[in-house]
């Protein structure tokens, strides 16, 4: 079983968030919100981890831009690419520890 650390919660964020944007993209407002939810709680997860401690600005902001994500008036104006590739290099060092 894999160690649930910041990374591999990082990269599973990733990976909700390619959700997110799927079923967003297919408008399936009972999707999305479970993929939003999903999301929710990996980030509360990741927020709990000791390494994490020194980069809790970093995860506020991502917490910020998920909830906007999710908004139905978004404020920002984040991209999937932007996610997409936020989250490329934890997905990739999670994959190489497989």
């Amino acid at each position: 079983m894999i160690q649930r650390t910041s990374k591999f919660l990082m990269a599973n964020l990733g990976a909700e968030m390619e959700r997110f944007f799927y079923w967003k993209e297919k408008n399936d407002p009972q999707m999305l919100a479970a993929a939003y939810d999903r999301a929710r709680k990996i980030i509360e997860q990741i927020a709990k981890c000791p390494d994490m401690a020194t980069r809790a600005q970093e995860i506020k902001i991502l917490d910020d831009v998920i909830n906007d994500l999710a908004s139905k008036t978004p404020k920002l104006n984040i991209l999937p690419s932007y996610i997409h590739s936020y989250f490329a290099p934890f997905v990739n060092n999670a994959v190489k520890t497989i």
